[in-house]
């Protein structure tokens, strides 16, 4: 079965479609699985599963998206409460993007997704406040080669408006040079 489809692009990628004079477009193949495909886990992870992963009772890497202020909980936040999930490693997403907004040629995005382990065991759990951050992030590390990335889309929103669950501030885990936030 082909599938096309046409869909106007927001935000600052659309320029760049309308300079080339054709609009974004999807054009993809899609069928029936075939022998030796194998099934693949759910992109989404829950605060379940986030909270499994913070308390060590699960394998994984869990890795906020947000600026190093925002991590490190000194930057003014609209969440509950500031900080970051214990356990958790700060890896920005914002330099995912090129100066004109389009995200960064694969290549590029390898030194964006350099401070994670190159083969941690268990899937990387991405989250941010809402998940929008979280969802480029995870995009980056799907080009650059990583099959197993989860987005815990509700990330600091869900997670810090519930008292129960831990926050943490202060300087802590993996923040990769020139990324500061």
């Amino acid at each position: 079965m082909r599938n096309t489809a046409t869909a106007p692009v927001p935000g600052p990628t659309a320029g760049a479609h309308r300079r080339g004079g054709q609009p974004a477009r999807f054009s993809g193949e899609f069928g029936a699985a075939r022998a030796g495909d194998r099934e693949r886990a759910t992109p989404w992870a829950d605060r379940r599963d986030v909270r499994a992963l913070s308390e060590g009772r699960a394998a994984g890497t869990l890795v906020c998206a947000l600026g190093t202020g925002q991590f490190e909980g000194t930057d003014p936040t609209r969440y509950t409460r500031r900080g970051r999930i214990p356990g958790s490693v700060g890896l920005p997403a914002h330099p995912v993007l090129a100066a004109d907004g389009t995200v960064r040629p694969t290549a590029e995005l390898a030194s964006c997704t350099a401070g994670l382990p190159s083969a941690p065991e268990g899937p990387v759990v991405v989250y941010c406040g809402g998940g929008i951050s979280a969802t480029l992030l995870a995009l980056a590390l799907v080009l650059t080669g990583r099959d197993d990335v989860r987005v815990y889309d509700g990330s600091l929103e869900e997670w810090t408006a519930d008292p129960d669950l831990p926050v943490l501030t202060g300087p802590a885990g993996r923040t990769p040079p020139g990324a500061a936030g």
